[in-house]
């Protein structure tokens, strides 16, 4: 899917090219956010939340926010190109620069807003992506301005551009400037927040508990492998274990060859 950032639309990419607008939207909501930038209205509502939450009820707070820059189309706000600084002069990287600083700014509100809670400290904040940087579209082979770069590969390929991807988690109890080496699967989060929120998890899960290690108590992860892609569709599988990777069919759908 890929969703207008101010009109708030839903476009879905067939398997033949074609675009079709998603019928599965809240025609309301839509009317009453037209024209506003879908960042400035999840930092918005992400603010209001904390804001409004209740400390006195003991009541812990979770709270995910995903952001749908820079995803295309590329759409950033004049006031956010403004601040791009002028040696970048690609008008797609430009915006894509401008998109990945209106986030920042988005993540910086939300920061502030946990600060004047009073809960800032006691707050676990992991900033993650779930693919590696879009570089160029599937069906026309237009830029989108990411780059992975020294990696080789891009979204929608298991090459290391596709799959790995920048993340950072600050709180009570890890080691600031701490690197993490070791393997961790996006998997891993919900057992390893469930631990966290002492939580009974009563079902098998993908994901391996990472708390230990993500807390300094453990000097090596937990997880020796990790299975990457398991694709019928693309027919296309990947995983690493240890220092080694195995791909099996192609690793990249055809627009992406030699990306």
């Amino acid at each position: 899917k890929a969703f207008d950032l101010h009109e708030h639309r839903a476009e879905d990419i067939t398997a033949d090219g074609t675009i079709e607008e998603s019928d599965e939207r809240n025609t309301d909501l839509i009317a009453q956010t037209y024209g506003i930038h879908s960042e400035r209205l999840f930092t918005d509502k992400a603010v209001q939340i904390i804001e409004e939450h209740d400390l006195k009820g003991g009541h812990p707070l979770f709270l995910t926010v995903s952001y749908m820059n820079p995803h295309s189309p590329l759409q950033a706000l004049e006031e956010d190109l403004d601040r791009v600084p002028a040696n970048i002069t690609n008008q797609i990287r430009r915006q894509f620069s401008a998109l990945m600083g209106s986030l920042d700014m988005g993540v910086h509100q939300i920061s502030d807003a946990l600060k004047r809670k009073g809960i800032y400290e006691q707050t676990i904040f992991i900033f993650t992506g779930d693919n590696g940087g879009a570089i160029q579209g599937p069906i026309d082979s237009k830029s989108l301005g990411g780059t992975n770069w020294p990696l080789r590969g891009s979204k929608w390929t298991i090459y290391e551009g596709g799959v790995k991807v920048p993340a950072f988690v600050r709180g009570p109890g890890i080691e600031p400037g701490t690197v993490n080496n070791e393997l961790f699967h996006i998997t891993d989060w919900f057992p390893t927040l469930a631990k966290l929120a002492r939580a009974k998890i009563r079902m098998e899960l993908d994901g391996v508990d990472q708390k230990d290690f993500l807390f300094g108590e453990t000097k090596k992860g937990p997880r020796s492998e990790v299975v990457l892609e398991l694709d019928p569709a693309y027919q296309q599988a990947a995983l690493i274990r240890g220092n080694y990777k195995l791909i099996v069919g192609d690793p990249a759908p055809k627009p992406y060859h030699g990306v």
